[in-house]
């Protein structure tokens, strides 16, 4: 009894293992015949639509998934697609003549792998090629149909980044709002003076018993010329200053401030490094 159950495990599992290779095998060959009607199908849209790179890739496949008589289809389509293509070789050099140790080329956009010969459709197609320390180089370049072309690029150092213009209205600005600081603390100096001409008149004068508020007032139109004409010369100063490195090549600006201190009143001038 117990023989008997033991052989029926072993015929039962052989079984099991036969039906499994079985449906693997199926699988498999589902799996190719998919995959050889869209190579075949696909490798003939692709070439009719003018992609033969993609349409040679696909008669590759076909000849290595479809049946003998489809493969013999593909095969000879692959002659033809081979006849139609324009091999593009791409020599990169630079000024002296030697090639770059690492370049790139794009074709149309594409990153290209790193091979010799470059297989494109007959046409226009934009060529260009990076490598570090050089300038980007762009060509168009038209393929002929069967024909081989070869493309030399000569590849140039890069430009330094070029300096931006000056920038004249900074310094133009901070000399106009200096210049009218210096004419206003001018304007403001006449009328102090003219007050003090007037008190000092020895007929309708009133010096030397003139009232305390019209003195404070020639007091305080004399110290906002000061600090109006002092501020006004900085500015003017740095403006023409600021003008000058300019048109020089180009520097950071001065910042101007009032310093205020105990019964004093100066200015600040102080440069951006």
């Amino acid at each position: 009894m117990l023989l008997t159950s033991a052989s029926s495990l072993r015929f039962g599992g052989a079984a099991f293992l036969v039906a499994a290779a079985i449906v693997a095998a199926r699988d498999a060959r589902a799996d190719a015949g998919d995959s050889c009607v869209a190579a075949y199908e696909g490798a003939q849209q692709a070439r009719k639509d003018g992609a033969l790179v993609r349409s040679k890739a696909d008669l590759r496949l076909c000849m290595r998934a479809c049946p003998t008589t489809l493969a013999a289809d593909c095969e000879r389509w692959l002659a033809e697609v081979d006849a139609d293509l324009a091999p593009l070789t791409v020599t990169v050099k630079d000024e002296s003549g030697r090639a770059p140790a690492h370049h790139t080329v794009f074709v149309d956009g594409l990153e290209q792998p790193k091979t010799s010969v470059i297989e494109l459709a007959p046409g226009a197609h934009r060529i260009a090629v990076e490598a570090p320390g050089h300038a980007r180089s762009e060509a168009m370049v038209v393929l002929e149909r069967g024909r081989p072309a070869t493309h030399v690029v000569t590849l140039h150092p890069a430009r330094a980044a070029e300096s931006p213009p000056p920038n004249l209205a900074g310094p133009l600005v901070v000399g106009g709002v200096g210049l009218g600081a210096v004419i206003a603390a001018t304007a403001v100096a006449i009328v102090g003076h003219l007050d003090v001409a007037d008190m000092r008149d020895e007929e309708t004068g009133c010096a030397p018993s003139c009232p305390i508020e019209r003195v404070d007032r020639v007091e305080t139109l004399w110290t906002t010329g000061a600090v109006t004409g002092g501020v006004g010369g900085a500015a003017l100063l740095a403006g023409a200053i600021w003008l000058g490195v300019e048109l020089a090549g180009g520097a950071p600006p001065a910042e101007i401030g009032i310093v205020r201190g105990p019964g004093d009143v100066g200015i600040a001038l102080e440069w951006k490094l």
